[in-house]
């Protein structure tokens, strides 16, 4: 038995072709019941992850930094009044971290730097070239949420 090379003639027949995914590789995973409880506790109704996601993204969007206290309230009991570190806290961080940590730190920096470098002479060429290529782009900005609570992190 020999396999057959289709070929698929414009994106429009790509995407429903090729790029059609199987409806069972889209399920999410069921939540634990935990989970599902405290998300119907936050929003007034039972919502999958993707939607509680979307609506934190929503509200994050439309309220800005009251979106993000009340949920950071509501998912881990922190009420911090300011959610940015002040350069002189970061200063001072520097005293209370111990100089092989540091040390650690800065080679982690530095190995991450060299990858991404590296990765930069093999990844982008232009599509002006067989057109084959790839864009690169590089993220603006990026958002993380952390629990709140008293734990030190580096």
């Amino acid at each position: 038995m020999s396999a057959a090379l289709r070929i698929v003639v414009g994106a429009d027949e790509a995407r429903r072709t090729v790029l059609r995914r199987p409806e069972d590789r889209l399920t999410a995973p069921a939540l634990p019941d935990h989970v599902r409880e405290r998300i119907s506790d936050i929003f007034g109704e039972e919502l999958s992850a993707a939607e509680a996601v979307a609506r934190i993204i929503e509200d994050v969007r439309s309220e800005g930094d009251a979106a993000v206290r009340r949920y950071s309230q509501q998912f881990d009991g922190s009420s911090y009044e300011a959610m940015e570190v002040t350069h002189d806290e970061i200063e001072a961080s520097y005293e209370e971290v111990s100089s092989e940590l540091m040390e650690a730190l800065e080679v982690a920096l530095d190995r991450v730097h060299l990858y991404h470098e590296r990765q930069l002479e093999h990844g982008p060429r232009s599509f002006m070239h067989d057109g084959i290529g790839m864009t690169v782009n590089s993220l603006q900005r990026a958002g993380i949420y952390m629990a709140g609570s008293d734990t030190v992190l580096p």
